[in-house]
């Protein structure tokens, strides 16, 4: 709904324009057949112009590389209930949209009765209806009605030619549609002027046509003013010959033509359509640059998602993750507040090559972002994919929460390290501690990983000396992390964050076989693993019995 009130707005505004530069520049001259060409063209660039979008595509470097896991619980205290502005306005404009539609299905019924009680005529190809009912001459369509007890028998005869204009021209087309669009931007004040102005227009194309053929005009203009009081219960949506206008009409007859050159006035709306176009329907997608590839031939990708991500947002990225990637990602339970913010959303992703993980995020102020990453080697195979998760460490009271199926250590990061290190192994951090030259990643259970991070190159070296030459990793245990960040007091509406540690070892399942309690995934190579599947919490019970409580480790290797 929200995509609908916004193309609303740019519709109307569009509309608005139209009419403003008619008003200013056009009503005065005579070009009154490319006036008709104008206010169509108005109203269907208004209905159409705010459904193109442009696309720009900016390219950016992938970023270095960070995986950041965070395993959080929450207790959200929800505000209190508030009026949603957004939901009254749209019910009132619902309502009126129906009123609108009504009220023109009623007068299109009640002119069809008006017709059948009279009498029909068929002559030169438009049928007259004459009827007993005191009303205007009027034409709609192919159909002239008129009260031959109203008017001298010279009069019917300016009246019908006046009308005839109408039926072959087909100006009936012209009233029908500027009255669904009133009907739907009935809000919009400025549609209720263009329908004034276009059905005004009609009646100088009718005249000007009538006049032409006479040899005293003035006899016309006699006729319009003996007969200005005379009106129509259906005058909104029929041609009537006689309007609340005459004296304009009268105006326009006697008025000199304009000269063509005055025509150019009709390019004045260009210009504003280009800004529209530029300012307001202009949609920046971000790509990684294909050219920009890190060390040993791996590129990242990333697609971020904040609170203020749109529906939209979230379908492009699903829509370019299947198309182009393989990986089916899902977005459910979504919830957003007043301003529009993302406060909740769940997220599920299955690669077609094997490898499924979810993650769920939620905040009364707006989510914090995360962001689905793909390392991908030079031969378009997947080194790694997963979910990184935002967190707000310093304040304490704004946490995501996720549940992702993430590579285990070794595989992942053994891609983010330089081939051409002089050292056969990188330096390990463990909770701000260097371990023994001989430690395994692998002896820590990924479940109780808070965060990896990989630093390489002068950065490294900057922090650690020579002996980081290789690279560095640096693991935070949760237990290490809790311990560092006690648990907050907070006021309403605040989110308070505990964690659960326990330490337990994977159960681990290398090409469907299951591994003994002391085996060691350093022992397969990493240039033989073809893929590599996390299952934990209930899915891994349900799946593997009580043995896989802790977490089980899939491992499949490639097969020559």
């Amino acid at each position: 709904m929200e995509d609908f009130i916004l193309y609303l707005l740019k519709s109307s505004g569009i509309l608005a324009f139209f009419w403003c530069c008619f008003k200013l520049f056009l009503e005065k001259e005579t070009f009154f057949k490319w006036h008709r060409v104008y206010l169509i063209s108005g109203i269907f660039i208004a209905l159409l112009f705010p459904l193109w979008t442009l696309t720009e595509i900016i390219l950016v470097d992938p970023l270095p590389h960070t995986l950041t896991e965070t395993q959080t619980s929450e207790t959200i205290i929800l505000p209190d209930a508030t009026t949603d502005w957004r939901t009254v306005i749209t019910t009132i404009y619902a309502i009126g949209a129906m009123v609108f539609l009504a009220r023109f299905g009623v007068q299109l019924i009640s002119l069809n009765k008006l017709i059948r009680k009279g009498t029909i005529i068929k002559t030169d190809g438009v049928t007259i209806v004459e009827t007993k009912e005191n009303t205007s001459p009027f034409s709609f369509f192919n159909l002239i009605v008129y009260n031959p007890s109203l008017h001298q028998p010279k009069e019917l005869e300016t009246i019908i030619a006046h009308e005839k204009i109408h039926c072959q021209e087909r100006h009936s087309v012209d009233i029908i549609l500027i009255h669904l669009l009133s009907a739907l931007q009935w809000i919009n004040p400025f549609v209720w002027l263009y329908k004034k102005s276009l059905s005004l227009n009609l009646e100088y194309l009718a005249d000007n046509g009538v006049t032409k053929n006479m040899s005293s005009p003035k006899e016309y203009q006699y006729l319009l003013l003996k007969q200005a009081g005379v009106s129509s219960p259906y005058s909104s949506i029929i041609n009537p010959f006689f309007t609340s206008l005459i004296k304009k009409r009268i105006v326009m007859l006697n008025k000199i033509k304009s000269k063509k050159i005055r025509a150019w006035k009709f390019s004045l709306v260009v210009p504003f359509l280009a800004f529209f176009l530029v300012a307001f329907n202009t949609k920046t997608v971000t790509q990684v640059n294909p050219n920009s590839v890190q060390e040993k031939g791996v590129t990242k990708v990333e697609f971020t998602i904040d609170k203020t991500s749109t529906a939209k947002d979230l379908e492009q990225i699903s829509k370019t993750l299947k198309k182009d990637y393989g990986i089916e990602l899902i977005f459910k339970d979504i919830s957003r507040n007043a301003e529009g913010f993302l406060t909740a959303i769940n997220s599920s992703f299955k690669s077609e090559g094997g490898g499924s993980g979810s993650s769920s995020t939620s905040n009364v102020e707006g989510i914090q972002p995360f962001s689905f990453i793909m390392e991908i080697n030079g031969d378009g195979s997947f080194e790694s994919f997963g979910y990184r998760m935002g967190t707000k460490e310093q304040g304490g009271d704004e946490k995501t929460s996720n549940q992702s199926s993430i590579p285990p250590i070794t595989r992942l990061l053994k891609s983010s390290l330089t081939q051409d290190s002089t050292l056969t192994d990188p330096l390990y951090i463990v909770d701000g501690i260097e371990v023994a030259a001989n430690f395994k990643a692998t002896d820590i259970d990924p479940s109780e990983i808070h965060s990896v991070n990989v630093l390489k190159g002068s950065t490294a070296t900057n922090k650690y000396g020579d002996k980081a030459k290789a690279g560095v990793i640096e693991i935070t245990t949760k237990s290490f992390h809790n311990a560092r960040t006690p648990l907050k007091k907070t006021e309403k509406n605040k989110t308070v964050s505990t964690y659960q540690v326990t330490i337990n070892v994977p159960l681990y399942i290398v090409d469907d076989v299951e591994k003994e309690a002391g085996f060691n995934s350093n022992d397969i190579p990493a240039s033989s693993i073809e893929r590599i599947n996390v299952t934990k919490g209930e899915e891994a019970i349900e799946k593997f019995g009580e043995k896989g409580k802790h977490g089980v480790i899939e491992i499949t290797t490639k097969k020559d």
